[in-house]
């Protein structure tokens, strides 16, 4: 019989392991909470890697962004680019009522030309409106038309809870996103290895222009301040800054600590204690990581389940195995056990079963995260058991 079963589960049993679902951590909590000390009121923390959130708190409430809009700007313009090299001749519109609405700009002036390259730092680097805009109209055509495009590559990424109506990010109505849809844009955007070296850039020196003619001095917003105010940013990889009154203090960046790689987003923090809040709760936020570390809690070939399967000639109990190893961040001095809800007994039918089970990793009564798998079995291969099967459909109508 045991050897019946191991060729049986060898044979016929096959089982997938599907697309994660994950769960965000929002309750306050010690150990998971990196935002108890923060001055931002929005916020996300999870792993790269594995999508696990690790602490998020109004991560999607509708929010106004600022500047991290950029990212999305610099992406399309990255993605959409017959060549980065290309020259772009900066026009009135472009930086038209800019100076009015105090943006930061790079200081272009109408005329002037800047490859699509060094419109993406300038944009990405020291904040650039007047960059954002030339992308936009670069690339789009015209602004409305760049809008749409960001709206429909935020659609494509699940960024459901957001509306462009800027490439810059500055405050207009109607115009709104989440830190759990930013997360998601960084996400996606740091597979593109242009993007990931752009925004983790530290300084950057433009072509010349009509007032720059060694070219335009670029200074990242992050490591400029942190260098001038002495905030330890040490794990901090790249990232993007944001202000404006309505949207307080902002950033969205990726950072490496004990071999976690982590992306946050953070929003509406307040400058009335400090003046780059968001800078002080990135710093807050990597200290507190630091007492977190990777830890295996399956591994491959690890048992979760044992299922009775029942054919019409055998029954055998068939162990279900996970594929890959299941690795998640966590505080230390914290464990994580797991539960899945898949029943005990199936019988053999007529076709191919595709039955689906959640695995769910609890820690600290909280749920961390979740694990959809899908096990295939077999359909009973037997005539006389077909028939049978056969007979009991048709009495049942």
């Amino acid at each position: 019989m045991k050897k019946l079963r191991t060729i049986l589960f060898a044979i016929t049993c096959t089982f997938v392991i599907a697309l994660s679902t994950l769960l965000p951590v929002t309750a306050i909590d010690d150990a998971f909470d990196l935002g108890k000390n923060l001055y931002s009121t929005n916020y996300i923390f999870l792993d790269a890697d594995t999508g696990q959130v690790l602490s998020a708190k109004k991560q999607d409430e509708q929010i106004s962004i600022a500047s991290l809009t950029k990212m999305m700007t610099v992406l399309l313009a990255i993605e959409n680019s017959s060549s980065l090299n290309q020259t772009v001749t900066i026009t009135d519109e472009m930086i038209d009522g800019l100076y009015e609405e105090q943006a930061s700009v790079a200081g272009y002036v109408t005329g002037d030309t800047a490859t699509v390259l060094d419109l993406c730092y300038a944009a990405a680097i020291p904040s650039a409106a007047d960059a954002a805009n030339a992308l936009a109209i670069q690339i789009g055509g015209s602004f409305e038309k760049f809008y749409q495009m960001m709206n429909d590559k935020a659609a494509q990424l699940g960024m459901n809870h957001t509306v462009f109506k800027s490439a810059h990010g500055l405050d207009r109505e109607g115009q709104y996103s989440t830190v759990e849809d930013v997360s998601k844009l960084l996400r996606y955007a740091l597979q593109n290895p242009t993007f990931k070296e752009i925004f983790s850039t530290k300084e950057h020196t433009t072509q010349a222009t009509t007032y720059y003619p060694f070219g335009i001095p670029l200074a990242s917003t992050i490591w400029a301040y942190a260098d001038t105010y002495g905030y330890n940013l040490t794990n901090l990889s790249g990232g993007k800054t944001g202000y404006t009154l309505q949207a307080g203090r902002c950033i969205a960046y990726w950072a490496t600590v004990n071999d976690m790689n982590i992306i946050a987003v953070t929003a509406g923090a307040s400058t009335n204690v400090e003046q780059y809040s968001n800078l002080s709760d990135a710093q807050t936020a990597l200290t507190s990581l630091a007492s977190w570390h990777k830890k295996t809690i399956l591994k491959k070939n690890d048992v979760v389940s044992t299922i009775e399967y029942k054919s019409f000639m055998h029954t055998a109990n068939i162990d279900v195995k996970m594929d890959k190893d299941i690795t998640l961040d966590l505080p230390a001095d914290v464990e994580c056990t797991y539960e899945i809800d898949l029943p005990k007994k199936f019988s053999a039918e007529l076709y191919d079963q595709n039955i689906q089970a959640t695995i769910t990793f609890t820690a600290d009564n909280k749920t961390i995260y979740t694990k959809t798998i899908s096990i295939t079995l077999p359909q009973e291969k037997n005539i006389f058991g077909r028939i049978i099967l056969h007979l009991q459909n048709f009495i049942k109508g």
